[in-house]
């Protein structure tokens, strides 16, 4: 069922933009490159070159993000360009069936200032719950 409900969440992100997230967590200025984060990676340029490198992963720029879709993790990525107010940052978003509901779960890891982090933060969260609803409903 997951596996089935990844291309409806693309699609539903090609018709919205920005990105969300349920933790945020700063990158502070000079940290070290060893430290990992809520996202999996130690920076948002790290996950963009370790999903850049994955084979199967569908990469496209959108809205000053680049949005990158790994079905072999269920999970879409939506990560700041240089030209994005939020840059440096980084959405993780992953597809999960839990009590026989599809979740959006989503970390971000973000370079931004606190009021542009929270809203991302806001952003995202508000875009997951009708996503959530949307995926749900069509089952």
């Amino acid at each position: 069922m997951l596996r089935r409900a990844l291309p409806l969440l693309c699609l539903a992100i090609l018709c919205q933009s920005g990105a969300q997230a349920q933790q945020v967590q700063e990158v502070p200025d000079g940290a070290p490159a060893s430290q990992e984060s809520a996202i999996g990676y130690a920076s948002p340029d790290a996950a963009l070159k370790a999903l850049q490198a994955k084979p199967g992963v569908n990469i496209r720029e959108e809205n000053d993000w680049l949005v990158i879709d790994d079905a072999s993790e269920m999970t879409l990525w939506s990560i700041a360009t240089p030209q994005h107010p939020v840059y440096p940052t980084a959405v993780k978003r992953s597809l999960v069936q839990e009590n026989g509901t599809i979740d959006i779960r989503m970390h971000v890891l973000c370079g931004a200032s606190k009021e542009g982090c929270d809203d991302v933060v806001e952003q995202f969260r508000k875009m997951n719950a009708g996503l959530a609803e949307s995926l749900n409903r069509k089952r």
